[in-house]
């Protein structure tokens, strides 16, 4: 397959971005590593993207990263991050999904792993005045299809921040375990969740 490698774009952006005018785009089925600025951004009011069957490792900074208040409604489906195989030890540099004032968002499943990134899932509001971050889903279903595997991150595996987050769902994920559920993994972090500040609305589980 496509490997996108070493990769250095002129000033600071990630290997891969989606800015204004790219509603709607679909990334599949390559990988993106070693990276010095990350592996793929999606920021500049740009909508209904989709990022699925990616493996994105050994980069330098967030693996994913999703920003500004009128990105939104994105999903990000069936990839490894931080990890090729789920098994192996490829962590990028900051968070795997790292989510900083957008809205709407889907992290979720088929097949995907989160492993050895500083941090896991991450979202950040952090400023009373802040753009808010809202209608977050991690994890989709009741079934296997729809979870997340999100493990042995040397930071918090969800860490959300801000006072200005709010309705997320955490819901159906393996966290801190192996893909089947069987055995726990070593977690470099403190926690498996972590909620700081005062985000409202937060579910954790199957409301059943």
């Amino acid at each position: 397959g496509v490997v996108l490698s070493f990769f250095e774009p002129t000033g600071s952006g990630a290997a891969i971005v989606l800015s204004s005018g790219s509603s709607g785009s679909t990334i599949t089925g390559f990988s993106i590593a070693l990276c010095p600025f990350g592996g793929l951004r999606i920021s500049g009011n740009t909508t209904g993207n989709l990022i699925s069957d990616m493996k994105i490792y050994l980069n330098g900074s967030h693996g994913i990263a999703i920003s500004g208040s009128g990105t939104s409604d994105n999903t990000v489906t069936g990839c490894f991050i931080g990890t090729r195989t789920g098994s192996d030890t490829q962590g990028n540099a900051a968070s795997g999904i790292y989510i900083y004032a957008s809205s709407n968002n889907t992290i979720g499943g088929i097949g995907g792993a989160m492993d050895r990134n500083d941090g896991g899932i991450s979202l950040f509001s952090t400023s009373p005045t802040a753009d808010s971050i809202t209608n977050t889903e991690i994890g989709t279903s009741g079934t296997s299809a729809g979870r997340n595997v999100i493990t042995g991150n040397s930071d918090q595996n969800i860490n959300l921040v801000g006072d200005t987050i709010s309705n997320t769902v955490i819901f159906n994920n393996y966290i801190g375990v192996n893909a089947t559920g069987t055995s726990g993994l070593p977690q470099g972090g403190n926690t498996g969740i972590v909620i700081t500040g005062a985000a409202t609305g937060t579910r954790i589980g199957d409301d059943s």
